[in-house]
């Protein structure tokens, strides 16, 4: 038995024109009257659960996609405020180091004027990664005139000694080291002593002093000046320590320089005070000395009676021997 299909019946055309009639006229009396108001707001609050149950999807799905555009954006602003922060570090530093470096200027400046002898501002280009080192290389040579043994002072004080000397650059040995000694002079009091390197980087120490020296911790050491190389007066250190030892006859003096060994950036180089060294007497030249005639002896009876001719015989023989230097001694030609 085969199966036949019948398509719905099509609704009567009465039928919906009294449905559409019916609606404009409610539609009209809501907006006239509001009459559909009440429905409208108890239809509302039940059907409320549906439609949120409805839109929470949808909530979500716009909730993580804000998520994650919040979090590209904040990565975005962290990375720009990075950047921004190293370049504001780098220029901080760079401000930082130009500060101390006219500070150190000043400081040049001022202790510059102090000293009567021409002096040249190097800095220090390179440091040694062994933190014990004594050397420094300073961006000043030969070319500048800078020459070996030349003394090398930072804006406190003695820092070192021109060792080795290349056209563009030189090398400066701290007074630290074992090998330096700096005449100083104590400023309370004026007593000289001799300050030396010793194996620690950071100290120095007065030698051959006597228990009875008057030093005391606290006082500072100047340069004295003795030795015409450091212009009297700059500061070198600070005594740290005094010891008596019973079993030597000197006392161990410990001295801290006052000077930036750890990290020096400008320095003096001092030129040589030709005019604090002793000039050396020059050679005199030979002295030409005119031979005198002998004095006669009165008691010979000979010569008594030829006295009236022994100065005319000197004086010929005085300029006989102005005119020839190989003449004979003018004692000679007397009689």
């Amino acid at each position: 038995m085969t199966a036949r299909y019948h398509a719905p019946d099509a609704p009567k055309p009465g039928i919906a024109i009294l449905l559409s009639l019916l609606a404009l006229a409610l539609m009209f009396a809501d907006a006239r009257l509001g009459v559909l108001a009440p429905v409208r707001q108890v239809l509302g609050g039940a059907l409320y659960p549906v439609q949120a149950a409805l839109a929470w999807p949808m909530q979500q799905v716009e909730s993580f996609e804000g998520y994650f555009d919040d979090m590209e954006t904040l990565r975005n602003d962290n990375r720009l405020l990075r950047t921004v922060l190293i370049q504001q570090a780098g220029v901080l530093a760079a401000t930082e180091r130009l500060r101390q470096e006219n500070e150190s200027l000043r400081d040049l400046a001022g202790l510059r004027l102090q000293i009567p002898q021409a002096a040249i501002v190097a800095e220090t280009v390179m440091q040694p990664r062994n933190a014990g080192t004594r050397r420094r290389l300073l961006d000043r040579g030969s070319h500048h005139g800078v020459a070996a043994g030349q003394p090398v002072i930072d804006a406190r004080g003695v820092i070192g000694q021109i060792t080795r000397v290349y056209p563009f650059s030189s090398e400066m040995t701290l007074i630290t080291d074992p090998v330096m000694s700096v005449p100083v002079s104590v400023r309370r009091n004026g007593l000289h002593a001799l300050a030396f390197g010793t194996p620690s980087p950071a100290l120095m120490e007065l030698r051959f002093q006597s228990k009875e020296a008057d030093i005391q911790i606290g006082d500072v050491l100047q340069t004295s000046g003795l030795d015409f190389l450091y212009p009297p007066g700059v500061p070198v250190g600070v005594v740290e320590d005094v010891t008596l030892p019973a079993d030597e006859p000197f006392a161990q003096v410990t001295v801290r320089p006052l000077a930036n060994l750890t990290d020096p950036r400008l320095v003096l180089v001092l030129q040589p005070d030709t005019s604090a060294i002793p000039a050396q007497d020059e050679a005199a030249p030979p002295t030409r000395h005119t031979p005198q005639a002998p004095t006669p002896d009165m008691s010979s009876p000979d010569t008594s009676a030829g006295m009236s001719h022994a100065p005319s015989h000197a004086a010929d023989a005085a300029e006989q021997n102005d005119a020839d230097p190989t003449a004979s001694t003018p004692g000679a030609a007397l009689p």
